[in-house]
């Protein structure tokens, strides 16, 4: 849905067709479901989120997510064959797509454009390279054995990075004379997002990139595509 959708869409999207398709796989003998959420689910806090913070979603985005991933939950506890997962993550970014902060600040860099950042640059991001997506969906089919029949994980980069310091990593794995400028306003999404990956890394083994790495690898794989 975009921006401007009604609670209507988001909820035939978010939540109606994810227990469609949930339920239809569990019909046809499929032995693990795995689910992509958001950390929109949680309101905005300066403290580390896991997975026992309590969600308050502030957009009907979030709100969508979260009733999905409770009814994926409810689902999967009653007796189900299917063992359901799902993963809570931040901004996802990698070559095919053309979206987000990630793209955007990029896109700027490499014209050359000058890159405005909101709130003065301080906001903290937790931004999740596709590659470690993948990876961590990998894990999770093969440690199938060992998940009850549902887990929730947390999952993003390792670390948390200022905006500024993003468009900064961005311009210069680049080699780009971009100007990066803080600017005073605040926006909607002026948040931070600071997550504690402990229990993913301790159940399904998995270790992710920090955000600086992951964006060095995707200018690196982005150069490759022009």
């Amino acid at each position: 849905p975009s921006l401007d959708s009604v609670w209507v869409d988001y909820e035939q999207v978010n939540v109606s067709f994810s227990e469609r398709l949930w339920r239809w796989a569990e019909k046809n003998g499929i032995k693990q479901f795995i689910s992509f959420s958001s950390t929109a689910v949680y309101a905005n806090s300066d403290e580390y989120l896991d997975e026992n913070a309590i969600a308050s979603p502030s957009s009907l985005y979030g709100l969508s997510k979260y009733c999905a991933d409770k009814c994926l939950e409810i689902n999967a506890c009653r007796k189900s064959s299917m063992q359901t997962t799902v993963f809570r993550c931040p901004s996802i970014y990698g070559v095919n797509h053309n979206g987000g902060l990630v793209h955007s600040y990029y896109s700027m860099a490499l014209e050359g454009r000058e890159i405005d950042i909101y709130n003065n640059g301080a906001d903290l991001r937790n931004l999740l390279f596709v590659d470690d997506l993948s990876m961590s969906v990998k894990q999770a089919i093969t440690k199938l054995s060992y998940l009850d029949r549902f887990e929730l994980f947390l999952l993003g980069s390792s670390d948390s990075m200022a905006t500024y310091d993003i468009a900064i990593a961005l311009r210069n794995f680049l080699g780009s004379s971009a100007s990066v400028v803080k600017v005073p306003k605040k926006t909607s999404s002026s948040v931070n997002v600071c997550l504690d990956l402990s229990r993913v890394e301790r159940v399904l083994d998995v270790h992710v990139s920090d955000i600086a790495t992951g964006l060095r690898k995707y200018v690196g794989e982005m150069k490759n595509e022009i």
